[in-house]
C-alpha cells in the first residue's frame, strides 16, 4: 500500500470498520431504545389526552392554529423543558463525584 489506499483497499478498510462497529452500535442502539421508550411513554401520557380534547378543524386557519396547534405546541414545550432538566440532573449526578475529588 502506497501513500493512499487503492479503491479495493479503501473498501476493505471501510468494511472492516463497519464490522468492528456493529457490536458497539447494537449495544448503543439498544440502550437508546430504552431511553426512547421512557421518553415516549411520558410524551404519550401528556400529548394523547390533549389530542383527544381538540376541537374539529374549521375553515379558519388562525382559529385552527389557536385551538388545535397551540395546545400541542405548549405541551411539547413543557415536555422538552422537563426532559432537558432531567438530562442536566443526570449529568450533574455523574460529574459530582469527579468534581468532589
Amino acid at each position: 500500500m502506497g501513500k493512499y489506499p487503492s479503491p479495493s483497499e479503501a473498501r476493505r478498510n471501510f468494511e472492516t470498520g463497519v464490522e468492528l462497529a456493529k457490536e458497539k452500535w447494537v449495544r448503543k442502539a439498544k440502550a437508546g431504545a430504552k431511553d426512547y421508550e421512557t421518553w415516549y411513554t411520558g410524551f404519550a401520557n401528556e400529548i394523547y389526552p390533549i389530542i383527544a380534547t381538540l376541537p374539529e378543524r374549521t375553515g379558519d386557519i388562525n382559529e385552527n392554529i389557536d385551538n388545535r396547534c397551540k395546545p400541542i405546541a405548549n405541551a411539547i414545550h413543557r415536555l422538552s423543558l422537563t426532559y432537558r432538566a432531567t438530562k442536566l440532573e443526570e449529568l450533574a449526578r455523574k460529574v459530582a463525584p469527579v468534581l468532589a475529588r
